[in-house]
């Protein structure tokens, strides 16, 4: 059973690590895209119509994917500012509140996303710029970025649940 269990949160978080890396492409993409069109802009005097548009969905894009491994890597801003007052016990007691709360925000926030990349693909809904991008498609990549980000955090509750059973190993 441990071992089974072990093999489960270890293959959902190479999913993890792999939104991570993808968040670290999709960030050194648009690092080069801004970088193209302020030489385009400012330097060749040709700046690229909805640059600020495109730029945008991929900083979104980065934030959204790489929600999962920020997680898994403890790079998620905590309210410690309280917290590091309490006593060790006590702070161990409301980790696991802490985490079925985040669980259930994290489902909805999930949830919704995929409601609004349905429903704007079943309508068509599109951007209000001259580029018209149809909104499903970044309402998409904030959705999926979303899920695995619930995942990880089922994770991590698992991981708070079953402590006295891996120890060492988690």
């Amino acid at each position: 059973m441990k071992r089974q269990l072990h093999k489960v949160f270890n293959s959902c978080e190479r999913v993890g690590d792999a939104m991570g890396w993808a968040g670290a492409y999709i960030m050194l993409t648009l690092i080069v895209f801004v970088f193209f069109s302020v030489v385009m802009r400012y330097i060749v005097n040709k700046p690229l119509e909805n640059s600020d548009e495109i730029a945008g969905y991929l900083q979104v894009s980065v934030v959204f994917i790489g929600l999962a491994y920020a997680l898994k890597e403890g790079a998620h801003i905590n309210t410690e500012v309280f917290v590091r007052w309490l006593p060790e016990a006590v702070r161990k007691k409301l980790n696991l509140p802490i985490h079925i709360l985040g669980s259930a925000f994290t489902l909805a926030f999930a949830y919704s996303m995929c409601r609004l990349a349905v429903k704007d693909f079943t309508t068509g809904a599109k951007s209000f710029t001259t580029l018209e991008t149809p909104l499903w498609i970044p309402e998409s990549v904030a959705a999926i970025g979303a899920l695995i980000f619930f995942l990880q955090m089922i994770i991590q509750l698992g991981k708070i649940l079953t402590q006295g059973i891996f120890k060492e190993d988690l």
